[in-house]
């Protein structure tokens, strides 16, 4: 391939117009559980990230994503003359865009900054580009994994904030995922902001070090999403874990503008099936001898247990109902037993608090879209579940 070919194929491929559908994250190391948690949301994948060897994250994309349950690669390319100033689609003041960001950082973060990244001006760049099938849903996602400092190359990337991915991720970096720290910052100079901000941390002998990424932060300041199903790394992004499993705590994060808007668009009608997007605090039957409602809910369900049991019929306990097999990341399991009961034809109505991946509303979607019995009310608890079923996303 000629260098005219390669730097068209990568103008192409790491374009500003592909930034606002994507998903960046900043020092990802080896964790992919964001390709098949946020696909709803993002068709591409940047993925920014210092000091491992190529070999080493291509033996782990190939670990975790060859005999995935949840992707299947379609294609993998390598390029080891990466290079964002040939790849990279930037505008022509770059160079004073960084200056501009950097003023952002205080002495003693500016310090931290060269200390921490200087020794990598000296590495091999590359890039890998994997085309992937997310298997449940059917999307096509892109995933671009490169060597590169992750706060310039999203400035660069941005155009200095002329632009926002839908989601940013700063897992356990130490630093970024602090509220109202760097990283706020930085957010709050631009002019588009991400539309959900991912923080968390790995569970440690020392996680009460990491811990205050779930605090207050003054400018994304409302949870927007839980993860309840486990987020696991092969291997920690902690030096003395390197080699372990690691598990992380992570919640989604959105702005008060954002959490404002999710407010006007309190319920969606599919096929005569209602979705609630406010929780299920407020629900209402219509409970009656001709009228038989059920519920089926978590055992930790968020609204009090008395209030619940004296508005409906039935009340079941998804982890008892499908015992021992149940799993809160399949959406499949969940709506194959729904068919069930529907199928008795015992009930007019069926409520339910859904489970499975984040990125999985479309399977329950496609399902309100089938002939039924009875009439399905879904519940999500957070403004960003299942976002992709809301008006207009």
């Amino acid at each position: 391939m000629t260098d005219q070919i390669e730097d068209t194929f990568f103008e192409d491929y790491l374009s500003f117009e592909k930034f606002p559908n994507s998903l960046y994250y900043i020092a990802p190391g080896f964790d992919f559980e964001p390709l098949w948690r946020m696909s709803h949301l993002c068709d591409t994948f940047f993925y920014a990230n210092l000091y491992y060897t190529l070999d080493k994250v291509q033996t782990s994309i190939y670990n975790q994503l060859q005999n995935s349950k949840n992707v299947e690669i379609v294609s993998l390319e390598i390029d080891e003359r990466f290079d964002e100033t040939t790849h990279f689609d930037l505008h022509p003041n770059f160079r004073k865009h960084f200056k501009e960001a950097s003023s952002l950082l205080s002495p003693t973060e500016q310090r931290g900054y060269i200390n921490t990244f200087v020794p990598a001006l000296h590495e091999s760049q590359w890039m890998i580009t994997v085309k992937l099938r997310r298997k449940s849903t059917d999307r096509i996602i892109t995933l671009f994994y490169f060597t590169g400092e992750g706060l310039a190359s999203y400035v660069a990337l941005s155009k200095n904030g002329a632009s926002a991915p839908r989601v940013i991720c700063t897992i356990q970096s130490g630093i970024l995922e602090r509220p109202n720290g760097l990283m706020s910052r930085l957010l709050n100079s631009f002019e588009k902001k991400p539309l959900l901000w991912i923080r968390g941390f790995e569970e440690t002998s020392d996680k009460w070090l990491y811990s205050d990424a779930f605090n207050e932060d003054n400018l994304y300041n409302h949870v927007g999403l839980d993860f309840i199903h486990e987020w696991i790394v092969p291997a920690s992004y902690l030096g003395f874990y390197e080699d372990a499993p690691s598990r992380r705590f992570c919640k989604g994060f959105i702005t008060q503008q954002t959490f404002d808007e999710n407010l006007q668009i309190p319920k969606v009608n599919v096929n005569n099936h209602v979705i609630h997007f406010n929780g299920i605090e407020n629900i209402q039957w219509r409970n009656n001898n001709d009228h038989r409602s059920a519920l089926f809910i978590f055992k930790n369900v968020y609204a009090p247990f008395e209030t619940i049991l004296d508005k409906c019929d039935d009340v079941s306990f998804w982890e008892e109902c499908l015992y021992p097999s149940f799993r809160k990341d399949s959406s499949k399991e969940c709506i194959d037993f729904l068919r069930k009961i529907d199928s008795l034809n015992k009930y007019k109505e069926i409520h339910f608090i859904p489970f499975g991946m984040e990125d999985e509303g479309k399977l329950y979607q496609d399902f309100f879209n089938e002939n039924h019995n009875a009439q399905f009310h879904m519940y999500l608890h957070r403004p960003m579940d299942f976002y992709d079923l809301k008006p207009g996303q």
